[in-house]
């Protein structure tokens, strides 16, 4: 999965989230 897929599907998640959040901490979150 590219980067700014994963990005993407996170940003769905979690919209309010800021845009300076790491994808890899996201992926700790969510994943």
């Amino acid at each position: 999965l590219a980067p700014s897929n994963a990005f993407s599907h996170i940003r769905l998640k979690c919209p309010y989230c800021p845009v300076e959040s790491s994808v890899a901490d996201a992926k700790r979150v969510y994943f």
